[in-house]
């Protein structure tokens, strides 16, 4: 089950991270040391300032995208493992709803070990990317859906946010072997909505 207390006390600033622009992605940088004697004090990285807690959802510029490059590109996506990019409170609620939702279907489950965030292009609002966290039973599993033609093994949060700001998730699960297919929409404190994408369900 999940961390509910932990995961209240997140939760009361998530509605605010999507409306904050630019400071509503990554932790605060590091203190600068003193400078010795008779030297300036070494420049500090200008980075967006930190959302909540200890850590934030995700580290990203203000084009919501990490500072650093991906591991895989197409056309459409971008893939970026999860490690210095997810924050790891995030990445074990993402897994603790993922495993709840597979549970009922008999599906493989997830630890998070595996996990890549996938940034798609869009044109729509801002143009900044939609954001996807794709966690794998397996690496068999997470090479055949970045690199082959066919993703049979899904385990998807996709980031949706309601027009009064409010993040919900779409979860997309799929088992090619099951012929499994299936959509769920998430509250913020982890109720489901319905059982297809937040983007149909609210629109």
């Amino acid at each position: 089950m999940i961390h509910r207390t932990f995961y209240f006390i997140c939760c009361a600033a998530v509605s605010l991270l999507f409306g904050l622009g630019p400071m509503a992605w990554a932790s605060d940088p590091p203190p600068a040391k003193p400078a010795a004697k008779g030297k300036e004090a070494p420049k500090t990285v200008e980075r967006p300032t930190r959302t909540f807690g200890e850590e934030p959802m995700f580290y990203f510029d203000s084009e919501r995208r990490p500072f650093t490059e991906p591991f895989h590109k197409t056309d459409l996506e971008d893939y970026y493992l999860c490690r210095g990019i997810l924050g790891q409170w995030y990445r074990e609620l993402l897994v603790d709803e993922i495993n709840t939702l597979l549970e009922p279907l008999g599906l493989d489950k997830v630890d998070g070990a595996t996990c890549a965030v996938r940034l798609v292009k869009t044109n729509l609002g801002k143009k900044r990317p939609i954001v996807a966290v794709d966690l794998y039973p397996n690496s068999d599993a997470m090479r055949s859906c970045v690199l082959g033609e066919k993703c049979s093994h899904m385990r998807s949060a996709v980031m949706y946010v309601s027009k009064d700001k409010t993040l919900y998730r779409s979860y997309i699960i799929t088992d090619g072997a099951k012929h499994v297919n299936k959509n769920y929409c998430l509250t913020n404190k982890g109720e489901t909505l319905a059982e297809q994408s937040c983007w149909r369900y609210f629109n």
